[in-house]
């Protein structure tokens, strides 16, 4: 008798239990995508090494049922992860009969990587990883072992059953023309299937093991997409239509809500800042959702902006119906990728009806390396996915996301809306073959002729060509101020916003501060009560309100100023910006946007910022001497915009990477597809034919995460602190996953070489000893600037 688990209470997991379980899950999640027979083989057979008399003596030592004296008690410090138990699986795999090679390098790759991620097919030395695990030395199954967990299980039929399925999923992969294509859409497929075991994996591993995320973490309430829907529209119907802005924003609603009836596919929300499209996209994924049975809705805001707000509304609107605890928000990851089992157990695997997360989340979800964050992927198929102010993506992340939007839709059965005011052309041939296909009917808020002229409530002033500093626009700052007019200055960087905030607190004057910098709760406070400031300002009860942000006010954030100062950067970013000025449209004269170019702005570490204002710029001066058009704002200028950047930055697009252990500079597009420069040194080495599979899934996800880096750190801000200290203190385990989803809320992404820093400065700590979970110190939080990687701000604050 073989064991997959036991606990320290010493209870007992058999492992046919197991493999049993989480075949039928896997089973269940693969379905999806029309694999349900080749993710029930993969489950039946991943841990299928645990037969291994070596592991079986690991299990019951490590929880002292084996004695440090017996001869059989082997270590479970020095053991732990190196006793194989994945290989065994694959090579039953290998040997069977009836799968053609293509569906049996599926299937050893998913069973060998279930815990370490996955591997890469071909690597830039032409290297096979999986060839090499497939012969390494492991036990021989006995003929009782083949007959308990091979012959019941792993039979003709079966394979017959994944052969057929697979058959008619290739069907489908054949309707993309290009190989490039082809091959991108096989790799999102393999990773589809590894998100379907390892979620399967942890959830058995995670009941089992009673160290349930579910009792402590399911919804008490019970949810449907009717009762939502209810919500939404008792919130709604308070809204009173006080003007012609209004007026707009119910048509834009209703429109919302008729084309929800519109088939599952890609859309596009194209409403002006100010336009309502939150709860009006909301509308239509809801409705969406309840007539075509979607499994979920999905809100992805963008990298550096923030979710509070918006799942705070939503949240609201839930409540309405008792139904807001179907509501996740997802900001960061808190925990390393190591698979352990406490990071198991705190992983979010997006399992909810309501998700609000980042694109980064997202994207890491799908590109990401590792196990905890692709296991989320499965469940992004059948659902509705909003992406709400998608200008804001970084250009070399494009073709990444357009081919994930492709699959998600054509294969998965998703529906994805994309909301902003300044549409970027993902659908232009200009980006061939990467470009998306948009639905028919693809813009659902509608036809309104006066949408545009009633949303166009700011005079732009274009001081671009202006020699201008940092230190000009406090003083405009100061100038408009003292004229009486509420002022918003948005910077490209966090130093440029220090800069300012210096200046003003050297003229005494008060100021409110954003920034990523500051955990979601700090920042929703901070604009509660600025909210509350200016509208005491515009009923003539208080003096103007100065507020100086980075970019993240751009997206998503309901805020009206008089005046807005904007350093130069993208049009998008120029059009969010002016978003923010007389926003609800009830000053007696419109508001004013500034734009101007500070030298000294720094941005050598922003690319996306700085290629995106080069374009900007670009595409200034070629409106000036054609004389188009009075406002640098209007749709051609966008459209023209983003024409421009993105072909300029075509090759910026393919995500290029440079693989220095092999010394060969590649893309993560042609290494998650065609992978030839790692199939060619393949081919070198060899002289053989050409590999049936070639992604390098573990080479792209290394130099992915390498580039865009980050992780979650635990501030000390009011709760949080109170938090940190539960977490290092609690010996109640079922409690850990309560408190982490607290601590999402009081959490910063900080990049590595700040971790770094900080942590030789003992600015952070590890908060619960071996989770890997990250505090801060109070020395590095300020109430006005958030995390200084420097620890200068209290020193700021005494001044």
């Amino acid at each position: 008798m073989h064991y997959a688990h036991v606990n320290d209470e010493g209870n007992k997991q058999l492992l046919t239990d197991h493999l049993n379980e989480v075949a039928a899950l896997t089973k269940k999640h693969c379905e999806k995508i029309g694999l349900g027979k080749l993710g029930e083989m993969v489950g039946l057979l991943h841990d299928l090494g645990k037969v291994n008399p070596q592991f079986q003596r690991y299990l019951f030592s490590a929880v002292g049922l084996i004695d440090k004296s017996d001869p059989l008690y082997l270590d479970p410090a020095s053991s732990k992860g190196k006793i194989d138990h994945s290989t065994l699986g694959a090579q039953v795999i290998s040997q069977l009969e009836t799968l053609n090679p293509m569906v049996k390098d599926i299937a050893e790759m998913i069973v060998l990587s279930h815990h370490g991620g996955l591997l890469d097919y071909v690597t830039h030395d032409g290297e096979t990883p999986v060839d090499k695990r497939l012969v390494k030395e492991t036990i021989e199954l006995q003929d009782e072992e083949y007959a308990t967990y091979i012959a019941p299980c792993i039979t003709p039929d079966l394979e017959m059953k994944i052969m057929e399925e697979f058959g008619e999923y290739a069907k489908k992969m054949m309707k993309y023309k290009e190989s490039e294509t082809r091959n991108f859409h096989l790799g999102l497929t393999i990773k589809f299937l590894f998100s379907g075991l390892v979620d399967a994996d942890r959830l058995d591993t995670i009941r089992f093991s009673n160290y349930s995320n579910g009792a402590n973490l399911a919804p008490q309430s019970e949810f449907s997409w009717k009762k939502a829907i209810r919500a939404l529209d008792q919130y709604t119907s308070k809204f009173r239509v006080r003007n012609e802005v209004d007026r707009i924003r119910n048509e834009i609603s209703k429109n919302c809500l008729k084309s929800a009836e519109n088939k599952p596919g890609i859309y596009r929300l194209t409403v002006p800042t100010g336009g309502g499209k939150t709860l009006s996209s909301l509308r239509f994924a809801l409705n969406h959702a309840e007539k075509y049975g979607k499994d979920r809705v999905i809100y992805v805001i963008p990298f550096t902006s923030i979710i509070d707000q918006n799942a705070e509304t939503v949240r609201k609107v839930m409540e309405l119906e008792g139904i807001e605890d179907h509501l996740v928000e997802h900001h960061s990851n808190l925990t390393e990728e190591e698979d352990t089992r406490l990071n198991r157990v705190l992983a979010e695997n997006w399992d909810s009806k309501l998700i609000y997360t980042t694109m980064v989340q997202f994207l890491e979800t799908i590109y990401g390396g590792g196990t905890n964050k692709m296991r989320r992927l499965h469940n992004l198929a059948n659902a509705v996915i909003i992406f709400d102010e998608v200008q804001a993506m970084g250009v070399k992340q494009v073709y990444l996301f357009n081919m994930a939007l492709r699959f998600l839709t054509d294969i998965c059965g998703a529906t994805v809306l994309i909301c902003t005011a300044t549409q970027p052309v993902l659908d232009s041939d200009l980006i061939w073959p990467y470009n998306l296909q948009l639905s028919s009917n693809k813009d659902i808020s509608g036809d309104i002729p006066a949408m545009q002229e009633v949303f166009h409530r700011v005079d732009v002033i274009d001081w671009t060509g202006k020699d201008w500093t940092v230190a000009d626009t406090t003083d405009r700052i100061h100038e408009e101020y003292y004229s009486g007019q509420s002022v918003l200055a948005i910077v490209n960087t966090k130093k440029a916003a220090m800069d300012i905030a210096a200046d003003l607190r050297r003229k005494n004057m008060d100021f409110y501060h954003l920034s990523t910098n500051m955990c979601p709760v700090h920042r929703l406070e901070i604009l509660t009560k600025m909210r509350s400031e200016l509208d005491r300002f515009n009923a003539g009860e208080r003096g103007p309100v100065i507020c100086i942000s980075t970019q993240l006010i751009e997206a998503g954030v309901d805020i009206d100023f008089n005046t807005v100062i904007r350093h130069l950067a993208g049009v998008d970013s120029l059009v969010q910006a002016a978003g923010r000025c007389n926003r609800n449209g009830r000053m007696a004269t419109r508001g004013k946007l500034y734009l101007v170019n500070p030298t000294d702005e720094k941005l050598s570490k922003l690319k996306d910022i700085r290629m995106a204002k080069e374009s900007t710029l670009e595409v200034f001066r070629s409106v000036r001497e054609e004389e188009k058009t009075n406002n640098i704002l209007n749709e051609k200028i966008i459209e023209k915009y983003f024409q421009r950047h993105f072909v300029k930055n075509k090759e910026e697009m393919v995500y290029p990477v440079y693989v220095s252990e092999h010394g060969v500079a590649d893309t993560l597009v042609n290494i998650l597809s065609k992978n030839s420069n790692a199939e060619n040194a393949y081919i070198r080495r060899r002289t053989q034919g050409k590999k049936p599979l070639k992604q390098g899934f573990k080479t792209a996800a290394k130099h992915y995460m390498v580039i865009d880096s980050s992780r979650g750190v635990l501030v000390p801000y009011k709760e949080g602190a109170e938090l940190i200290n539960s977490l290092n203190t609690t010996r109640n385990e079922h409690e850990l996953p309560v408190l982490m989803k607290k601590a999402q809320r009081y959490s910063v992404n900080l990049y590595d070489y700040q971790i770094e820093k900080l942590f030789k400065d003992g600015g952070i700590f590890e908060v619960r000893e071996n989770s890997g979970i990250l505090g801060l110190t109070d020395q590095y939080y300020s109430d006005i600037f958030g995390v200084d990687v420097g620890g200068g701000n209290q020193d700021f604050l005494m001044q």
